[in-house]
């Protein structure tokens, strides 16, 4: 059935769910709901299901809001009105008085996946297959019915990076991701938790984030105007179906240190950042930040092996900002 006559103050939304090609109806299950802006945030306020490829919201208020469609089959992606992936790129749709906004269609995408295999380098080990280590996919958008991983926003932000996948790697240490949509561009977070066998003893692996990077929040970075501003190696598919993400982990290492001036007095209420070296074109990308302690001490853990930096920066400018030397954190340190 069609829309109704809307009431005063309100409308109504109808449109129509498409298979891969656009030119017939999805007669599989798919939950349509419908998301109002409310203090920032896209919040769910009403849904339906249908298997006739058909749907109609009545009685909607007069206002804007966003569509999403979320299959319930692997054979489609979930995505949003205007083709998107994450509501936060989705189209906006407009409910006028009494008037029926016809046309909110959508073309389903067939789903892309990621996959692996996750190595270990460490005391005993040499590029091993590790096994039973957490490989979550995230993407960034604001939908809070999503798990937010391990990786928060930028402050400010009305968004974060969001779970929207996650598997566990073999014994061979391969993985694969299924159900993500190809328009979207996606972090690839390790999270090492297993063992390989019961004769070979388990380090402690640090928790990175692909390409090759230390997991910290500040690194995953957040999206203005829609380019985004971080330095993490987002994922994304070029006309293929499948892309390859692999991942070399190490022991967790640490640094810490503590701000002085030149006669040794602790200074405080200054930034440290921290750099790392992720090498060829890529270069010094910057990982987190943290305000130094009331002793003027910062320290960070779980870092992946490799090439780092500090750099200590005073908002008041009494103190010159400055880095550190360029120092290796080895793993196990």
């Amino acid at each position: 059935a069609g829309a109704v006559v809307p009431e005063s103050g309100e409308g109504s939304i109808q449109g129509t769910i498409y298979k891969p090609g656009g030119s017939e109806p999805c007669t599989d299950t798919v939950d349509v709901h419908i998301f109002e802006l409310l203090e920032g945030e896209w919040v769910g306020i009403d849904r339906l299901s249908t298997d006739t490829g058909a749907y109609v919201f009545d009685e909607v208020e007069v206002g804007t809001y966003r569509v999403g469609y979320f299959p319930d089959t692997d054979d489609y992606a979930d995505e949003y009105y205007g083709e998107s992936p994450t509501i936060l790129e989705g189209e906006d749709v407009s409910v006028a008085d009494q008037q029926i906004t016809d046309g909110v269609d959508v073309e389903l995408d067939q789903p892309v996946a990621i996959t692996g295999t996750v190595t270990g380098t460490a005391d005993g080990w040499s590029n091993d297959p590790v096994s039973g280590v957490v490989v979550d996919v995230a993407i960034y958008t604001q939908k809070s019915t999503l798990a937010p991983v391990a990786i928060s926003t930028m402050p400010g932000v009305q968004a974060a990076w969001y779970s929207v996948a996650e598997t566990t790697t073999d014994g061979s240490g391969a993985y694969v991701v299924h159900g993500l949509h190809p328009d979207g561009a996606y972090a690839v977070y390790f999270a090492p938790s297993g063992d390989l066998s019961p004769s070979v003893p388990m380090p402690d692996w640090a928790t990175e984030v692909y390409d090759d990077m230390p997991a910290y929040a500040y690194g995953g970075g957040y999206y203005h105007e829609g380019e985004y501003k971080g330095v993490w190696d987002l994922v994304s598919f070029s006309g293929g179906v499948t892309e390859t993400c692999d991942a070399a982990l190490t022991e967790p290492g640490a640094v810490s240190g503590t701000v002085t001036d030149t006669n040794g007095n602790v200074i405080t209420e200054v930034k440290a950042k921290l750099f790392y070296n992720a090498g060829g074109d890529k270069g010094w990308r910057m990982v987190d930040y943290q305000w130094v302690s009331g002793s003027g001490e910062y320290a960070w853990d779980d870092l992946k092996a490799g090439e780092y930096k500090v750099w200590v920066y005073d908002y008041t400018k009494n103190w010159q900002a400055t880095y550190t030397e360029h120092f290796t954190v080895n793993g196990g340190d």
